[in-house]
């Protein structure tokens, strides 16, 4: 099936290429109306997602899943949704919660610069609005992040020189993927921006009937201003991957899982009942319309309000056997592939191994999976908003400036020492046990199959412990 697209997606723009104009001209209403023709073969094709069965059955329908993924859907789930929203908002949370810092150099022994700066940024909210943009490109392909300089140009204008200290008269506004529109693109080849965005239509959204925020009119934003956010592109240099995206069917399966399981247990919990009619009692509800009536209603009032009795004339009440499967199994099937699409360790997803070593070295994982992200995604977004500051005349940057986070622990220094001390007293006890056994028991292979692969003597030096003990 995906060699049925490609080819469809193939053959069409082969018989259009000779039509679209070459990169140095200017695209008239034919080219432009041809173009929007192949986005929406493009999207018609995708529809094919799901089919097998040579088109016979389509297994995206089957399963309840949508062939195409909205913003709107995303957001919704963001924040209903607990996975959906750790993987939305919980992760830019712990890429941004300790916020960062700037060196003069990439170098080990490079010296922290740019303090006051930095600490000023903070105060007017920097991170906190980094953090917005961050959790808003996790839901979309892209958020934006504008940062409103003090220069007194008009935003559509490239970014100007600010004379003075104003740093606290700067500002930041995240805006998410449905309220960006790409106005203008630089289409010179030439331009090594070739691809990119020059001119940006941002607005604020409305997010329902329910929702306070307000439509505000939208403001035109030359590229100088923004810092554009995504992760996961591939060949788009605009629009990158939701978080969300990957995982969607899953999130799906464990709404379906767990509300399919409660709404089994709401309506068995207080067992169902079953009517055996008399068969004189059968042919009479069957002409009186009011006797039917009233024995309906008291049936429905047992099984839906929850009425501790009911009046069955003309019938015997038998109770029915409403066995309750456990969703177990699904759910952690649908948080298996989840935990190994994103790499989160499944003890982390769902809350197990607290307090535990285990649970520490799984918090490490997930410290090194943040780590990264800061390391790839989110000291580029860092950079963007310094150049924008330096090219304001905000600020001087060096050359080979380096922006650092802190580095996240899995345990607070109080865990690691309680950690510390159960470990040296374990291998206490295992070496002197072996000491005991006169040889039989091996310390060493002992404390490696409890999980603690250490040289023996290095470790009992440094409790204190001599050998000949």
């Amino acid at each position: 099936m995906s060699d049925l697209k490609t080819n469809a997606i193939e053959f069409i723009q082969s018989k259009l290429s000779g039509l679209l104009p070459a990169n140095n001209q200017q695209e008239g209403p034919t080219q432009v109306y041809l173009k929007n023709q192949v986005s929406t073969l493009r999207y018609q094709v995708s529809q094919l997602l799901g089919v097998s069965h040579d088109n016979e059955r389509d297994i995206y329908t089957i399963y309840g899943y949508d062939n195409r993924i909205s913003f709107d859907s995303m957001w919704q789930y963001s924040r209903r949704h607990g996975v959906a929203n750790r993987m939305t908002h919980g992760i830019a949370k712990s890429c941004w919660r300790d916020g960062f810092e700037i060196f003069e150099s990439s170098e080990d022994d490079a010296i922290e610069i740019l303090k006051d700066e930095i600490g000023a940024l903070k105060k007017i909210g920097l991170i906190k609005r980094l953090e917005q943009a961050d959790i808003l490109n996790r839901i979309g392909k892209y958020s934006v992040l504008f940062v409103g300089v003090p220069d007194g140009l008009s935003p559509d204008q490239p970014v100007g020189k600010v004379s003075g200290d104003k740093i606290s008269h700067i500002y930041f506004k995240a805006f998410a993927y449905d309220g960006v529109e790409i106005e203008k693109q630089v289409t010179d080849p030439k331009d090594s921006r070739y691809g990119l965005p020059e001119m940006y239509t941002v607005s604020k959204r409305s997010r329902g009937n329910t929702e306070k925020d307000i439509s505000l009119n939208s403001m035109r934003v030359h590229w100088s201003r923004i810092v554009h956010l995504n992760e996961n592109a591939l060949d788009s240099d605009i629009e990158g991957m939701g978080a969300l995206e990957p995982i969607f069917n899953r999130i799906l399966d464990l709404d379906k899982a767990t509300g399919g399981s409660s709404e089994a247990y709401f309506r068995n919990a207080k067992g169902k009942i079953g009517y055996e009619i008399d068969k004189d009692f059968a042919t009479s509800i069957a002409t009186d319309t009011a006797q039917k009536a009233a024995f309906d209603e008291g049936a429905k009032k047992y099984t839906n309000q929850f009425q501790d009795h009911t009046i069955a004339a003309g019938a015997k009440l038998k109770v029915l056997n409403t066995p309750h499967a456990s969703p177990r199994d699904t759910v952690m099937a649908a948080l298996w592939e989840i935990s190994s699409y994103t790499k989160i360790p499944i003890r982390l997803l769902i809350g197990e191994g607290s307090g535990q070593l285990a649970g520490s070295e799984d918090q490490l994982a997930y410290n090194a999976i943040v780590a990264g992200r800061q390391n790839v995604d989110c000291c580029g977004w860092i950079v963007d908003v310094l150049t924008i500051l330096s090219n304001a005349g905000m600020m001087e940057l060096p050359e080979d400036f380096d922006v650092r986070f802190p580095v996240q622990q899995a345990v607070t220094e109080a865990q690691a020492a309680e950690i510390a001390k159960i470990t040296g007293d374990t291998i206490k006890v295992v070496y002197d046990s072996a000491v005991a056994s006169g040889g039989e028991l091996d310390a060493v292979a002992t404390l490696k199959n409890i999980g603690i692969d250490v040289e023996i003597d290095t470790t009992l030096d440094d409790l204190g412990v001599m050998e000949d003990e």
